[in-house]
């Protein structure tokens, strides 16, 4: 049976992904750091899969042990380290490396793991990004370091791209982090914007790669 793997369905939106493709009868893996949130996923009827993408060690572990022949999807969905910070803050040393480590470099580590294995079925490689990251965003100077990390994830995902054809990646933006092109009555909440993107997901095809997507228009930006 054809599965999809959710990369940080511990708590907000990937957990809304477990929770909606379980109730469409979907053959679902999750990702979690936390014993106690694998659990519960597990209750739901998901097969839990112990991963920290801050640590090496994690990191390791998950690639050696990882195999679904039957896998179809991957919807990355790390949540925000930082998301607020004062007008024009540097953020610290540590918090850009917390950022740039669980956003670029532990997918730049999954995916020659995972991709081979969606290249198989033709599948979908999904990252939840952010339009606060585009280069044409009038952008202010707030959560620098979400927002740089977010920048470079975009580029990682070009980059995968070449490197897999045969998969179809995209990055979405979830519309749940505000933004100057979201305005505050199209805000809501991660039920809708999790059943938007499903919906817009059973439309793409090769012919979608590597665009970016808007979560209320659902066009390529």
């Amino acid at each position: 049976m054809p599965s999809t793997l959710v990369i940080g369905a511990a708590t907000g939106i990937g957990f809304e992904f477990a929770h909606q493709l379980l109730e469409k009868g979907h053959n679902v893996l999750v990702t979690a750091k936390e014993t106690s949130h694998l659990r519960e996923l597990e209750k739901m009827g998901a097969r839990g899969i112990e991963l920290n993408l801050d640590s090496d060690d994690s990191l390791n572990s998950f690639c050696d042990r990882f195999d679904a022949p039957d896998l179809t999807t991957v919807i990355h969905s790390a949540d925000p380290i930082e998301t607020t910070s004062k007008q024009n803050e540097v953020p610290s040393r540590d918090l850009f490396g917390k950022n740039m480590s669980t956003h670029v470099y532990a997918p730049m580590r999954l995916i020659p793991q995972l991709a081979p294995m969606i290249a198989a079925t033709a599948g979908r490689y999904v990252f939840i990004s952010s339009d606060t990251a585009k280069m044409s965003t009038e952008a202010c100077g707030v959560a620098l370091a979400f927002r740089t990390s977010i920048a470079a994830l975009n580029m990682l995902i070009r980059c995968a791209a070449v490197e897999y054809p045969q998969v179809c990646f995209l990055s979405l933006s979830s519309g749940l982090m505000p933004s100057e092109t979201t305005k505050v009555e199209e805000h809501i909440s991660v039920e809708q914007s999790v059943g938007k993107i499903l919906k817009l997901l059973q439309r793409t095809t090769r012919t979608t790669n590597v665009q970016f997507f808007d979560y209320v228009r659902h066009r390529p930006q």
